[in-house]
């Protein structure tokens, strides 16, 4: 599978390529004197400031992708963390947390505390099901929650059912009972 970066940057030296060609055939026409000489060095000269362009904007895409990917990555390593907050992930990247989250949601459609979110409570599904014994509490502050009501919330809206209704569809006694 080819990645997103380098199919960037291929396309950014086919780009550059084409550029140096229409130079060349402009430098060429120059010399047998179909051309003025001073268009042809118009003609360069747009070729590089457009390259010049290109290569900014494709550098920061890169940035960006790269960015996202370094976002998402900590995310998923760091989402147990209780301190884990759209602020937080702003900090640790210097970035403001609304252009962090905004961003995301341009990446993946979410932005960045639904991500938090999604991947807590997709930990905590994982756990109800491996830790029967476990308390729904202990199950929240396991999965980086420490205010219940907050998990029971955030859980019913990305599952769709409260964290007890999960355990008794899935067959796993209330250890809260």
């Amino acid at each position: 599978m080819v990645h997103h970066t380098t199919v960037v940057t291929a396309t950014a030296v086919c780009d550059n390529f084409n550029g140096i060609a229409k130079a060349y055939r402009c430098a060429i026409a120059a010399i047998k004197k179909e051309v003025n000489m001073h268009y042809c060095e118009l003609v360069v000269q747009n070729i590089f400031l457009d390259a010049d362009k290109d290569r900014k904007t494709t550098c920061r895409k890169v940035e960006k992708e790269l960015l996202m990917q370094n976002v998402l990555r900590y995310v998923e390593q760091h989402y147990l963390n209780l301190d884990l907050i759209v602020d937080y992930v702003g900090r640790i990247f210097n970035y403001k947390p609304s252009y962090l989250s905004q961003l995301l949601r341009e990446h993946t459609g979410k932005p960045l505390l639904e991500y938090i979110h999604i991947c807590r409570i997709e930990h905590a599904k994982k756990t109800m099901e491996q830790h029967f014994s476990l308390s729904i509490y202990d199950i929240a502050t396991k999965s980086g929650y420490i205010d219940m009501n907050s998990f029971y919330r955030v859980f019913k809206k990305y599952v769709g059912i409260s964290p007890g209704q999960y355990r008794s569809l899935h067959g796993m006694k209330d250890s809260n009972k």
